[in-house]
């Protein structure tokens, strides 16, 4: 899974994301043709390096994981998410630090539908996202366009919002961080 990373103050345990991701991509060098949900062929992925695999997962989506500021193969990955049970129309998941996860177009319908939320896990500190290919990295092409949207928890002594606007390349990765505050009454 190539993937782009967000580091820094941005996440922070509690926080809730939303994701708006555009885009085609392929997985073996053709025009890119799926869109962030995949392609419809689903597939399972093994457990490296530390980090979860997961099953049900759509060819070609977008997914990401959340990590600490540990090498995440220095300890015991958690047990992979099952999308093939869970769904991929979910309106909220909370994964845990290492457990890669659906992300698609953000929405709970393919193109359509509400926001999905996904809540940031304690420890979290990185976000990494990439698009779910199995083998060969080399011959991707396309990109997703991904908006990534967090509301800090309530209970943080300062509510913010920081909005962040990342081009996820299929081989090169570009990252732009932008953050704004609001005051929420």
């Amino acid at each position: 899974m190539p993937a782009a990373s967000l580091t820094g103050p941005v996440l922070s345990s509690g926080m809730s994301l939303t994701f708006a991701v555009t885009g085609r991509v392929s997985d073996f060098g053709a025009t890119p043709g799926d869109p962030p949900d995949g392609n419809g062929n689903f597939f399972s992925m093994s457990t490296h390096n530390g980090i979860a695999g997961a099953a049900g997962i759509p060819q070609n989506s977008l997914l990401g994981v959340f990590l600490d500021d540990t090498e995440p193969d220095f300890s015991t990955p958690p047990s992979p998410l099952d999308f093939g049970v869970l769904g991929l129309n979910f309106t909220s998941l909370a994964p845990g630090l290492k457990q890669i996860f659906f992300i698609g177009d953000g929405l709970t319908g393919s193109g359509t539908g509400i926001d999905q939320t996904f809540f940031v896990p304690m420890g979290a500190t990185r976000l990494s996202l990439g698009a779910s290919d199995g083998f060969q990295w080399s011959n991707n092409t396309g990109s997703f366009s991904a908006t990534v949207n967090s509301i800090a928890s309530t209970t943080a002594s300062e509510p913010s919002m920081a909005a962040i606007s990342m081009i996820v390349l299929a081989t090169i990765f570009t990252v732009e961080t932008r953050k704004e505050t609001s005051h929420n009454a």
